[in-house]
Parts: C-alpha cells; sequence; structure tokens
C-alpha cells in the first residue's frame, strides 16, 4: 500500500482541491504584487530583446558564429523563458506566503509579510535583469560586479541620456574615486 506514496492523478487532483481555498487567498492577497511583477517582466522581455539583438549584430560584425547562434532571436524560446520566469516567481511567492503562515502567524506577524519578502525578491531579481540589459543597451559598461559599481553605472547612463557632456564628466569623475582607492 505504501509503494506508491507519492499518488495518482485523483491523489494529486484531490490534494489541490484541499489546497484550493489557500491557494486563491495566496493569489488574492497578492495580485497588486503579481501585476507590477507582470510589468516589470514584461519590461526584460522588452530590454532583453534588444539586448539579445544589439548582442547578435555585434556576433555577427566579429564573425564569431557561435555568439551568432548564441544570441539568435527564437521566439518560442523567449516565450517559454518568460513564462517559467512568471511562474517561478508565483510560486516563491506562494512559498514565502506559506513560510509567513507557518513562522509568522504563530508569533502574532501577519503572514502578509511572508509574500511581501517573497515579492520584494523577485522585484529586486527582475530589476537587476533589467538594469544590465538597459545598461548594455546604452553603452555602459559594467566593470565592478558590485553593488556600488551597478550604482555608478546606472546613475552616469541615466547622466548621458540627459546630457551626454555631463554623463562623460560624471564617467570620469568616479573613474577617478575608483584609482585613489
Amino acid at each position: 500500500m505504501l509503494d506508491n506514496i507519492s499518488g495518482n492523478t485523483g491523489t494529486r487532483g484531490a490534494g489541490l482541491l484541499i489546497l484550493n481555498n489557500e491557494i486563491c487567498s495566496i493569489l488574492m492577497d497578492s495580485k497588486w504584487a503579481i501585476i507590477f511583477l507582470i510589468m516589470l517582466i514584461i519590461a526584460d522581455f522588452w530590454y532583453g530583446r534588444r539586448d539579445s539583438s544589439i548582442r547578435y549584430d555585434i556576433a555577427k560584425q566579429q564573425n564569431d558564429k557561435r555568439r551568432m547562434d548564441l544570441y539568435k532571436w527564437r521566439t518560442s524560446r523567449a516565450v517559454r523563458r518568460t513564462s517559467n520566469k512568471f511562474v517561478d516567481y508565483v510560486i516563491l511567492i506562494s512559498i514565502c506566503y506559506a513560510l509567513g503562515m507557518s513562522i509568522f502567524e504563530p508569533i502574532g506577524i501577519s503572514h502578509i509579510f511572508g509574500g511581501v519578502l517573497g515579492s520584494l525578491i523577485a522585484f529586486f531579481c527582475e530589476i537587476k535583469s533589467i538594469s544590465g540589459h538597459f545598461l548594455f543597451i546604452k553603452g555602459v559598461k559594467l566593470e565592478k560586479k558590485t553593488f556600488m559599481g551597478f550604482v555608478k553605472a546606472f546613475v552616469v547612463a541615466f547622466t548621458k541620456s540627459k546630457n551626454e557632456d555631463i554623463g562623460n564628466a560624471l564617467e570620469k569623475g568616479f573613474e577617478g574615486i575608483d584609482n585613489k582607492i
């Protein structure tokens, strides 16, 4: 009887019916976070497509067949990865809610904070990805892969988008500071 402990389709379906109320509650509690996450995922898709196109063109100019194949646009792969990313983030948020229910509720803190933590993790990952695409598209190279290196590169890219000369001066100033350290 305990040979097949994982169960069959009926057992999994019954488990889903039992947890259906909790899952719906989690999704309704996090609806605004999920809507914002969808917007971030669409922005990442948009900038990622442009990033891939630029990288493909660079590889084509260098006649690098391997990198051309790597950055060639494939709609099915892009849609699949984007969909998987959304599902992964919803699962992350749901797990954080469940952990909030099991850890935070017994000590008197609302389980919502578990979902908020999961949402913040998802937002951070997406914003970092969008920023990386944005910086590459704007031609900013991220020399130091630290938080401050990222902030400096982002400030330089933003300033260059407003005024090229001030952006270049700011970039040289940051380089001077980095050389003194």
